[in-house]
């Protein structure tokens, strides 16, 4: 039977009963163009081939139309051009890209394969709680030890402030008891100073330097010093007695007044 390709027009020969009952998908080898063919459409071939034998159609997929066999002889005009066309269709028919198999539905094809970057392992939890662990512990050691560090270094005392963390004051939980000052029995001319210091907590408590300040009767200072504590820590409820020689300054008239307290420098 003989079958019309729609695009270009080209007439091709294939066996009886290659479309079967259904029809089914051809490929014209000159133009490329792919139509669902039936046996209702193709007419039946006018002219019987001599010595031939029908050739078994494929057994799956789309059914390429090859072009009807003419004889060797030369020919001439428009249907020699189209034979020389229909020999070149079919020379690279093979090297060009096939068709997709129309009889399988697009949602029923397999979609293609996506790549999945691994994500990123995450780090240990426990170098954190670790890390978190260390700067609490500083945190709570700067607190409660506050007091001592700045008596030991004083620069830290304004940055206690500008956080608003309260320090204990110097001398607190300490009092002095007995104060008494006078020029030194064995050395009139210094200032001798004497007394105790109590611990009046529950707590031991360590002992700030002293400082002891000189005034005249109207306020005005007169000498500024401080001395090292007489002992470094005091038991609780105990005491501890103290003597401090300094240079006596010019005597007023009207006499000194003496000041002791405790200070952290």
């Amino acid at each position: 039977m003989q079958l019309t390709c729609p695009s270009c027009g080209t007439t091709f020969s294939i066996p009886d009963g290659a479309l079967g009952e259904a029809g089914r998908s051809v490929k014209c080898s000159r133009c490329q163009h792919v139509w669902h063919a039936t046996a209702d459409g193709a007419a039946p071939e006018q002219s019987a081939a001599v010595g031939g034998s029908a050739t078994a159609p494929p057994a799956s997929g789309v059914t390429e139309a090859e072009p009807r066999k003419r004889d060797s002889r030369p020919a001439s005009g428009p249907d020699s051009v189209s034979s020389r066309k229909d020999e070149f269709s079919n020379t690279i028919a093979p090297f060009k890209e096939k068709v997709v198999d129309e009889s399988v539905p697009s949602w029923d094809r397999p979609l293609p394969g996506v790549g999945i970057e691994a994500a990123p392992e995450p780090g240990r939890p426990w170098t954190r709680v670790i890390v978190a662990s260390v700067l609490m512990l500083f945190v709570a050691v700067t607190y409660i030890l506050r007091n001592e560090i700045v008596a030991v270094a004083p620069s830290f005392k304004p940055l206690y402030n500008l956080a608003g963390i309260p320090l204990r004051q110097a001398g607190e939980g300490l009092a002095f008891v007995d104060l008494a000052s006078g020029a030194a029995v064995d050395n009139p001319d210094m200032l001798r100073v004497t007394g105790f210091i109590q611990n009046t907590s529950d707590m031991r408590l360590r002992i700030p330097p002293v400082r002891i300040v000189v005034y005249d009767t109207e306020k005005n200072m007169l000498a500024d010093v401080v001395r090292e504590p007489p002992a470094e820590v005091l038991d609780p409820r105990d005491l501890q007695r103290f003597t401090y020689d300094l240079p006596s300054p010019v005597k007023p008239p009207r006499g000194l007044y003496v000041d002791v307290l405790f200070t952290w420098h």
